[in-house]
């Protein structure tokens, strides 16, 4: 069965020389004992640097207290995040968030403590405050610095947290899959690929009996802690029979989602009794969301009109000087659940269309003025928009409003186009962030929009729109599609 399992050597790893074992356990618990040794360290330090002011002694049992006792609450935080399993750990910005969060934790628990029993009153609230200033630096420059560092070496080969033997049918695995497990810590000592044309009837159940024989060889000369299955999900029966057939081996096996079922189990799941339901489509966003939104919305919107209004009245001006009346072009959109409105942008063009046919703009588009020109590029006809954003018919961030025209073209075109408007438009979006900005010559550019702005509602969050502001003030200043 040379076909089906091809088992790579002792001393030959996927991707060079075969790395040192780590073991899961070994780094939760080397982890832990760092952690509680940073948080020990920084506090004394502090207390070092207050000591020619005030006469603490380190052998203090209040400071001996105080010490312990966070490096304890810190530790017992992160393990109750999950912020020791090797996913989290293994994300620098994650980790250090949670790092940060849990530590702030701390402080919130040292608070109270204070507040009901005075068992920490000898110790200066000055002292106290610096020292959770310090071990917060310390915690999250330790982890950020230690996870990128433990990536590098996982990266290179040099260790391994886990070792798994890779099953595949056909192409289902690939050179990202190898590449990915070893940035995880995860070695593969060996891959078995399962041939396509090979999958019906007795001849399969043959093959899977073959498998697990030589898996159990395998076992024995390339030990291993776990089996990855990458199979298609739709092939039901054959995959019941490998799953039984594995069965027998004392080893975990993880299936892994095929793409079609991979975007279904990343949406939210509802359970009730023995039934589990995964979410198709995002519902609207909650009060509390709207109410965040809304607050985010007319905060930026308000400050943005005061702090622009000379360039607004200066650009105001120069339109009126360079191509007359009216400064201000509207035009109809559909919002939110497809109610329309009155579109403002600083004119930009020689004529004002709006109706059933409306021609994109295009590079070097002869309607657009010289200095329309100037405005498309920086995107500074589009702040009038401020003021449908106060009107409540817009937001900051969300899917851009396109004509009523061109939505009724491309509804009929692109699936789920329609719901684009469970949200309200926005001035910038995750799509115009990612380059999808500008004319859309060819229907797939439209569908990669769309797709971008369901990613966005199906993902919405306040962060997300804060970093999406954030973008696009640096993408406006070096984004060369508007026109």
């Amino acid at each position: 069965m040379t076909e089906i399992i091809q088992t790579i050597p002792k001393k030959s790893v996927v991707y060079g020389r075969a790395a040192f074992h780590f073991p899961q356990a070994l780094l939760v618990g080397v982890c832990m004992v760092a952690d509680f040794v940073i948080v020990g360290l920084s506090v004394h330090a502090v207390i070092l640097f207050y000591q020619p002011h005030i006469l603490y002694d380190l052998r203090d049992p209040h400071v001996l207290m105080v010490t312990s006792l966070a490096a304890t609450f810190f530790v017992v935080f992160e393990s109750l995040s999950g912020a020791y399993t090797t996913g989290l750990y293994l994300e620098p910005m994650a980790s250090a968030r949670n790092a940060l969060l849990s530590w702030l934790m701390v402080a919130f628990v040292f608070a109270w403590i204070g507040l009901l029993v005075e068992t920490i009153g000898e110790l200066s609230h000055e002292l106290l405050i610096t020292s959770f200033a310090v071990g917060a630096a310390a915690i999250v420059l330790v982890r950020v610095g230690t996870v990128k560092a433990l990536r590098v070496w996982l990266g290179r080969g040099a260790i391994a947290i886990r070792r798994a033997h890779l099953i595949c049918f056909g192409d289902q695995a690939s050179a990202e899959v190898l590449s990915e497990a070893q940035n995880r810590g995860i070695q593969i000592v060996g891959v078995s690929i399962l041939p396509a044309d090979k999958v019906t009837g007795r001849a399969f159940a043959r093959m899977c009996e073959d498998l697990v024989r030589e898996l159990r060889d395998a076992l024995q000369r390339v030990p291993f802690d776990e089996i990855y299955l990458f199979f298609p999900w739709d092939k039901r029966r054959q995959l019941r029979n490998l799953a039984t057939a594995l069965g027998r081996l004392p080893l975990p096996v993880f299936l892994f989602a095929d793409a079609a079922m991979e975007r279904l189990l990343q949406t939210s799941a509802l359970r009730f009794g023995p039934f589990k339901g995964f979410e198709l489509q995002r519902a609207p966003l909650s009060w509390a969301e709207r109410a965040m939104k809304r607050s985010l919305d007319v905060s930026i919107a308000l400050a943005g009109l005061v702090l622009l209004a000379p360039l607004l009245i200066a650009v105001s001006i120069a339109i009126r000087a360079t191509s007359g009346s009216p400064v201000i072009f509207r035009q109809e959109r559909q919002g939110l659940c497809g109610r329309r409105f009155q579109i403002y942008k600083f004119r930009t063009m020689r004529v004002c269309e709006d109706g059933p046919t409306i021609a994109q703009a295009t590079a070097d588009d002869p309607r657009v003025t010289p200095f329309g020109s100037l405005l498309r590029r920086t995107s500074t006809d589009e702040l009038p928009q401020l003021l449908n954003v106060l009107r409540g018919e817009m937001s900051i961030v969300g899917p851009r409003p396109h004509a009523v025209a061109h939505d009724e073209y491309y509804s009929a075109l692109i699936a789920f186009y329609a719901r684009r408007q469970n949200v309200k438009p926005g001035l910038t979006g995750w799509a115009q962030i990612n380059g999808f900005r500008g004319e859309t010559r060819e229907l797939n550019a439209m569908a990669a929009r769309v797709n971008h702005d369901l990613w966005y509602i199906n993902n919405w969050s306040i962060w997300l729109d804060i970093y999406l502001i954030c973008r696009t003030a640096v993408k406006i200043l070096t984004d060369r599609k508007a026109h």
